[in-house]
C-alpha cells in the first residue's frame, strides 16, 4: 500500500509517517496545500490536517482544512480516504456510540467544522471512505494544547503546574501509538465507516497530576473554586470487537512521557542560554 499523509508535519500526522516508514510502507508527506496541487493517484490517504487549538479565532482556516480541502481531495484518484475527526462531535451527550448524532457544543468551531467534514466524507457512498473520531491524544507533543501535554510542559519548564479545573474532573486519554496502529488497520480492512478511537475509560485529573508530580517532583496548584469538568466515557466496542483493541493507560505511560518532556525542554533551555 502507498499512503499519502496530509498534515504530515503535525503531531498526529508525523506519528503516522514515522510508523509507516518503520513498517516499510511507501508514504508521501504533504501539507493540505500540496495535496490539493498533487496529480495522479493519491493511494491510501490519511487526512490529519487541521486547526485545533485556536479554531475559534481561525474560522476560515478551520472551514477550509476540515471541510473544503477534504471535499476537493475526494474528487481526486485515491484508493481509500481516512478522515481524522474528534470525539468532541458528541459534545456533552451521555451516549457516545458511533451511531450517536453529533451534539456539538455552542461555539465549538473545531467540533462543528469536524462534524461538517464528516458529512462530506460520509455523503460519498464509497466504502473505502472512513471517519475516525479520536479522543484526547497524548504523546510527545511539546506544543500541544491538550491537557496532558500542558501539564507535562509546565512541569518541565517551571516545576509548577497551575490547574483551573477540579481534581475530580475526568476525561478519556488515548496514546498516539494506539491511534496510529488501529487507524491503519481500519484503513486497510475496516468493515464500518465510522470508528471511535479512545481508551474507553476516563482518567481522573487528580490521578494524572499525582502521577506527574511523583515522577517530576513538581508542585501542583489548583485554582480555588475551579469547576469539575467531566465527559462521558467513549464507547469503543466497535474497535474492540473488530480488532481486539486494548488501549494503553496514560498513568502507566507518564514516566516515559516525563523523560521525553524533561529532555526536550532541558535541551531548549540550554540552547536559549
Amino acid at each position: 500500500m502507498t499512503y499519502t499523509v496530509v498534515g504530515a508535519r503535525g503531531f498526529i500526522g508525523a506519528a503516522f509517517v514515522r510508523v509507516l516508514k518503520e513498517r516499510g510502507s511507501g508514504v508521501r508527506e504533504m501539507t493540505h496545500a500540496e495535496a490539493m496541487a498533487a496529480n495522479g493517484d493519491l493511494g491510501d490517504v490519511i487526512y490529519a490536517s487541521g486547526v485545533a487549538w485556536d479554531a475559534g479565532k481561525r474560522l476560515a482556516d478551520a472551514v477550509r482544512m476540515h471541510v473544503d480541502v477534504p471535499l476537493a481531495l475526494l474528487r481526486k484518484r485515491l484508493q481509500s480516504f481516512t478522515y481524522i475527526s474528534s470525539t468532541r462531535v458528541y459534545g456533552d451527550s451521555a451516549v457516545t456510540h458511533e451511531t450517536t448524532a453529533a451534539h456539538v457544543a455552542q461555539g465549538d468551531v473545531y467540533a462543528a467544522t469536524k462534524a461538517a467534514g464528516e458529512v462530506v466524507v460520509l455523503f460519498d457512498s464509497r466504502p473505502e471512505l472512513r471517519v475516525v473520531r479520536l479522543s484526547n491524544v497524548y504523546g510527545p507533543s511539546f506544543r500541544s494544547g491538550l491537557m496532558s501535554s500542558d501539564f507535562l510542559r509546565q512541569a518541565a519548564m517551571t516545576g509548577v503546574i497551575e490547574v483551573r479545573s477540579a481534581s475530580d474532573s475526568e476525561k478519556d486519554h488515548v496514546s498516539v501509538e494506539d491511534v496510529v496502529d488501529v487507524t491503519l488497520r481500519i484503513a486497510a480492512s475496516g468493515k464500518d465507516r465510522v470508528y471511535n478511537i479512545a481508551a474507553g475509560r476516563n482518567t481522573k485529573q487528580g490521578e494524572l497530576l499525582d502521577r506527574i508530580a511523583t515522577v517530576s517532583g513538581c508542585r501542583v496548584e489548583v485554582k480555588s473554586g475551579s469547576p469539575t469538568v467531566r465527559f462521558a466515557p467513549i464507547d469503543i466496542m466497535r474497535i474492540r470487537s473488530e480488532f481486539g483493541f486494548r488501549a494503553r493507560d496514560i498513568l502507566d505511560d507518564v514516566p516515559g512521557l516525563w523523560r521525553e518532556f524533561e529532555g526536550h525542554f532541558s535541551a531548549a533551555k540550554q540552547v536559549a542560554t
